[in-house]
């Protein structure tokens, strides 16, 4: 049966030895201005006993000033904790540091998702896609880079991001929105990542193509296009004409396939 430990406002000397939460699925450790904040060191304590403790689900630790090193030592526990689906730190003043170290951690391997650890922290600005995705927003800032990977890029510049053919992978999510915001912004760079080849049904691929896979969707399309890199280099097609557009995907495609493409190209007059 799930139980909530309402253990009211402690100190971190209370947190400096290690407690035995496993039956217990809800901890409050809210603070007010009657008690001690538990701070970084309560922080690191508690971190110490949520590596040992499968079963706590609710973590409440608001206002405790626990700073960017206790949001620290609580992103390395969140790493090895999976049972943890919600983690309050609101007015904790954790900091763009402890904000990062939390961001990392939700990449590997937590599952909490809640937004109660960014309450009442001003360096926090959250809104919906249909806000962050907007391209003359992005675009206000400076030396905005966007990092986007593809699936397949033919030699005109045209990056094919959702399906396989006909075959449906995935949806276009912010990629179009983020070249074009990084595009226009001032210093701004835009990427477009693949590898160079990719294997099906046992036969070597290259995602580096004359033209697009028939059934292809085109997610970001060529005038919008600026670097585009795979593990053979980089190269700028932004103001390129297509002929030296051509010649420099050719460049970074698998050797094995650029004489093919420079073929293809020469034949349909694409390459003078």
């Amino acid at each position: 049966m799930a139980r909530t430990c309402k253990l009211g406002d402690v100190s971190h000397g209370w947190l400096s030895w290690r407690f035995d939460l496993k039956d217990c699925t809800t901890l409050n450790l809210r603070s007010n201005s009657m008690f001690g904040k538990i701070g970084a060191e309560g922080a690191r304590a508690l971190a110490e006993a949520l590596k040992v403790n499968s079963a706590l689900t609710s973590l409440h630790l608001e206002r405790n000033s626990i700073g960017a090193k206790g949001a620290g030592a609580l992103a390395e526990a969140l790493k090895t904790n999976s049972a943890l689906t919600r983690l309050d730190l609101g007015y904790n003043s954790i900091g763009a540091k402890g904000a990062r170290a939390l961001a990392e951690a939700s990449y590997q391997g937590t599952t909490w998702p809640r937004y109660g650890c960014i309450d009442g922290d001003k360096q926090w600005f959250c809104h919906p896609v249909d806000y962050t995705n907007m391209p003359h927003l992005i675009m206000q800032s400076e030396k905005v880079v966007s990092i986007n990977n593809t699936t397949q890029v033919d030699l005109f510049g045209q990056a094919a991001s959702e399906s396989d053919g006909m075959r449906h992978i995935w949806g276009a999510g912010g990629q179009l929105q983020f070249v074009r915001g990084a595009f226009a912004s001032h210093g701004g760079k835009s990427f477009i990542c693949l590898s160079s080849t990719f294997a099906k049904g046992g036969v070597t691929k290259s995602r580096i193509v004359f033209n697009l896979t028939h059934g292809n969707t085109v997610t970001t399309p060529r005038s919008d296009i600026m670097y585009v890199v795979t593990e053979y280099g980089c190269v700028n097609l932004r103001g390129q004409s297509l002929a030296d557009r051509a010649r420099l995907l050719i460049s970074i495609a698998h050797p094995d396939f650029r004489e093919e493409l420079e073929r293809q190209a020469r034949e349909a007059s694409l390459i003078p």
